[in-house]
């Protein structure tokens, strides 16, 4: 499978399906600006204040790449790590405002990665996950994550969801960026 057609399916099309003419999220003012696009709402909206540092955390190289490009698009911050260890040492040398993490890597699947985070932060986590199990979304929750969403996914979603979850941060009372120490 090449690259472009793994983004492809990864963007929940069949791998032939042609994504290259969606519209570019871009918080520069370049492009289409997620607040002017057709059917977006108020949380994806939120886009459009100020960039926040997001880490991308899986074991392809693809997957943090397509997720980092649809971020960083939509004028965030992206950080990357290719496994468990890796982020946990960016967790506790960069303030974070979220990590979206895949549940099976090798070494320190993302289930130990939350865990180690949740045991010093608060710092909303997404699981993004090719695992579809009703049990790997009861234990997603268990380990505090803000959100899950599944592979293949579509951009709105992916932006849907980390708009939610910042929008629902920003109402709690403490909006500082969290430090994990």
């Amino acid at each position: 499978m090449t690259a472009l057609s793994t983004r492809r399916s990864l963007l929940g099309g069949p791998a032939g399906t042609d994504v290259s003419s969606a519209p570019r999220l871009d918080g520069r003012g370049e492009g289409a600006t997620p607040a002017t696009l057709p059917g977006r709402g108020a949380a994806v909206a939120h886009f459009s204040s100020h960039a926040r540092t997001v880490l991308v955390v899986d074991d392809c190289a693809e997957v943090r790449a397509l997720v980092g490009e649809i971020l960083a698009a939509a004028g965030q911050d992206v950080i990357e790590a290719a496994d468990g260890r890796r982020a946990l040492e960016l967790v506790r040398a960069v303030e974070l405002d979220l990590a979206i993490l895949d549940v099976s890597m090798p070494g320190t699947d993302g289930w130990e990665t939350a865990g180690r985070v949740r045991a010093s932060s608060q710092v909303p986590i997404l699981f993004l996950t090719a695992r579809v199990e009703d049990v790997v979304r009861r234990r997603a929750e268990l380990f505090g994550a803000a959100g899950f969403m599944t592979k293949p996914f579509a951009r709105r979603d992916l932006l849907d969801a980390v708009g939610w979850m910042w929008d629902a941060w920003d109402a709690r009372a403490d909006d500082a960026p969290i430090r994990v120490a």
